[in-house]
């Protein structure tokens, strides 16, 4: 009977170990499945719920669901947890469920990650479910069999459970307390029923439990009280009364002892239970491998007819080289290890990783290895994938951000300290517009996330600020993750510093369209801006014009003081130029002494020979060249769009035509075309 309940709580141990597993290695798309398998492991009904407690007390999870925020920190299957570091398996007192709703033992091992706690892995097991492996099947009108914590609180029993549950025996009863023997026998009558019994008990090795048989007194004593009844008709000494009392008692508690043997090894109650549910089970010969027995799922799952399987060997199966599967069943035996990982092959020659808890049990009189094999295929190669995955992750030049359906940052890689200055403790919980620049306005955010969720992805150049206050310039792309109802999920961002290269085209763009010496468009851009200015005179129905100027006397200042004192004049001469006209005019130098100053969206007519006569009184003002004051003029042709010509071409032929003849006519003036 106790090897039958050692059973038990491993099967639900093992489930708890792998469950626990997946939830702490942050595995949301397997611990659902994980949990499903669990449930369909187990015959309907023994698993009232799965729960998971964080650190703080708090139910996260339930396969129930969760209507609400419940607190569990108060449980005595949470707060043992916290009181110590050991990973043990605890079993509480039946408890009435706050969201279950109905009485369960809790089965619970503490989650733990690097040593820090995350929660507790609960799962709540039917006290029926626990009662029902105790019931066997010769068990007479007045037997009982009970399963017990050490401090005397049922956990099932086979008789009056509804009675029992939240109950516990006298403290006086010889198998609790700390010094109280592995096994033994005593007489009570129950408090239930006031029947008195013979029972003995059995406490198991790997948890604080104890299982006890009570058999009915008056149906083991019919025997010895008949005999009493004839020795006192025949008149026999009481002596002789004595003796056979004390002998009928002597062989009650031998039969008793024989009885619970008898049972424990009964061959039907053995097959129920180890066929009880769909967790695939061995039972191993530990000393060469041979497969002792197996139930009707791992037949399915290896493929094998049970007298085929049966004649393997535990070596046939496991792909390991058969000394280290051998040195492997000896850490098992021995309880070194209690749980493998292990390759194993299918009659079909499939290869599947599998999770086994192995450890020795009583069947029969020998010392087996009980099995339980779990399939994790599909969990290593989701291990396999999410280790590539961080590999890429961490091993990326661009910088990845993954936050939640609320945008706070869960998650960075080395790129993103890298680039931005932050370590991850530093922005983990937080809001990614914790980086923004301040230079985009929000109507560029709202595009950005409109366009983001509609197409769910989004890429584009944005300005953001490092930890040390500069800004740089980034390529963002943002994909949104949605959920299995269209909901988004998370968001993953990548992005490159394009700071540097941005510089360089910017170079290369200013050396493309800008004087080197002034600073003024070159010929290029004038070109550029000229045509956007017509096609968008030509929308608006205004007018644009075209200021050629040509500098007088500029070549005598040249040759007198040099070149680098001619430069400093063109200098102040584009500053000057740019300070007679307005933000959106154009002044662009295409000559040695030459310059083009465009005007666009024009809508009086004088507005051009205003804006030269500007032009003149600027340029004709005295410059100091160094220690020396030199005087310059220049002269202006115009030409307007339409009336001059349609396209950038014309004017500018126009112009230039109207400048050369206001050279021509005394300089210092400005013609029209």
């Amino acid at each position: 009977m106790a090897g039958q309940t050692a059973i038990l709580v491993r099967l639900v141990d093992f489930a708890i170990q792998h469950l626990r597993d997946d939830y702490a290695e942050g595995h949301g798309e397997a611990f659902r499945p994980a949990v499903r398998s669990v449930l369909d492991a187990f015959p309907s009904g023994a698993i009232l719920q799965i729960g998971v407690i964080d650190k703080d007390g708090y139910l996260v999870y339930s396969n129930l669901g969760m209507k609400e925020r419940v607190y569990l920190g108060d449980r005595e299957h949470f707060k043992v947890h916290l009181a110590t570091d050991a990973d043990r398996l605890f079993v509480s007192k039946p408890v009435f469920g706050r969201v279950s709703k109905t009485w369960s033992i809790q089965f619970t091992r503490a989650i733990r990650k690097q040593g820090r706690l995350l929660g507790v892995l609960v799962l709540s097991v039917a006290p029926e479910y626990v009662a029902s492996s105790l019931t066997l099947k010769d068990l007479g009108r007045d037997d009982v069999l009970a399963l017990f914590r050490t401090d005397g609180t049922y956990l099932s029993r086979s008789r009056d459970l509804a009675n029992a549950l939240g109950r516990a025996v006298p403290q006086d009863r010889p198998f609790l307390g700390p010094d109280a023997p592995p096994s033994g026998t005593f007489r009570v009558s129950a408090a239930f029923d006031r029947v008195s019994r013979l029972y003995a008990w059995r406490r198991l090795d790997e948890v604080p439990l104890v299982v006890n048989v009570g058999v009915g007194e008056e149906a083991v004593l019919a025997p010895v009280q008949h005999a009493v009844a004839l020795e006192r008709t025949r008149n026999l000494a009481g002596v002789a009364v004595v003796m056979a009392l004390a002998l009928g008692m002597a062989a009650l508690f031998l039969g008793i002892a024989a009885r619970q043997r008898a049972l424990a090894e009964s061959e039907d109650r053995y097959r129920s239970f180890f066929e009880a549910n769909t967790a695939v089970k061995l039972l191993v010969d530990p000393a060469g491998g041979r497969i002792v027995d197996a139930n009707a799922a791992a037949l399915a799952f290896y493929g094998y007819a049970r007298d085929e399987l049966l004649a393997m060997s535990i070596k046939d199966i496991n792909c390991l080289p058969p000394e280290r599967v051998q040195e492997e069943m000896r850490n098992a035996e021995t309880e070194r290890r209690k749980y493998f990982n292990f390759p194993h092959r299918l009659k079909s020659g499939e290869i599947r990783q599998v999770e086994v808890y192995s450890g020795p049990i009583e069947v029969g009189g020998r010392r087996l290895l009980f099995s339980i094999i779990h399939d994790v295929t599909e969990r290593h190669e989701l291990e396999a994938s999410r280790r590539m995955a961080q590999t890429v992750f961490d091993a990326a030049g661009e910088a990845i951000v993954v936050s939640d359906a609320e945008n706070r940052i869960v998650a960075v890689n080395p790129a993103f300290a890298r680039i931005t200055g932050y370590q991850p403790q530093e922005v983990i919980g937080r809001n990614p517009r914790m980086l923004a620049s301040g230079l985009h306005d929000p109507s560029f955010y709202r595009l950005l996330w409109q366009r983001l969720l509609q197409d769910d992805r989004w890429e584009g150049e944005i300005s953001n600020r490092r930890k040390d206050g500069q800004v740089f310039v980034e390529w963002l792309k943002i994909a949104l993750v949605r959920d299995e109802n269209g909901q988004p999920q998370q968001y993953v961002a990548l992005f490159s510093d394009v700071t540097e290269r941005k510089r360089h085209e910017e170079a290369v763009w200013r050396q493309a369209n800008f004087d080197a010496l002034t600073g003024l468009p070159n010929r290029q851009l004038l070109d550029d801006r000229l045509e956007r200015a017509l096609a968008q005179a030509a929308r608006r129905h205004t007018m644009v014009a075209v200021l050629y100027i040509d500098l007088d006397r500029f070549k005598p200042v040249n040759d007198l003081y040099g070149h680098a004192a001619g430069d400093d004049l063109l200098c102040q001469v584009a500053l000057r130029l740019r300070n007679s006209v307005r933000d959106e005019d154009t002044i662009a130098r295409v000559g040695g002494d030459e310059f083009v100053i465009v005007l666009p969206d024009i809508t009086v007519v004088d507005q051009p020979a205003r804006a030269a006569e500007k032009v003149l009184a600027a340029i004709s003002t005295p410059y100091r060249i160094w220690e020396n004051y030199v005087e310059i003029s220049c002269s202006v042709g115009i030409a307007v769009y339409p009336r001059d010509g349609a396209d950038a071409v014309s004017l500018l032929e126009k112009a230039d035509g109207a400048l050369y003849r206001a050279k021509h006519a005394g300089r210092s003036i400005w013609t029209m075309a």
